[in-house]
């Protein structure tokens, strides 16, 4: 939860300064995909419990990662260079 409200500050701030929309990226599909597979596993399978969690949490932590950087180079690089 905390990564998606970050999110959506983060696209509160540039989109109220900048009128610019940060496009979805691979990890963050990633994410949503291994997080389903994860609660489909867990609610009827069980098999593969462990490694689509661990697929979930690197994907999202690199989405993170990735969303944060475009924030830092949309909000403070772009506009000491425009």
């Amino acid at each position: 939860i905390g990564k998606e409200v970050l999110m959506m500050l983060g696209w509160l701030i540039l989109y109220r300064g900048r009128k610019v929309v940060v496009p979805a990226n691979i990890f963050g599909k990633l994410a949503t995909f291994f997080m389903f597979l994860y609660l489909v596993d867990s609610l009827w399978l069980g098999l593969l419990l462990q490694p689509v969690m661990w697929g979930a949490i690197v994907s999202t932590a690199l989405a993170f990662i990735m969303y944060g950087i475009n924030f830092v180079k949309i909000r403070f690089i772009n506009e000491h260079t425009a």
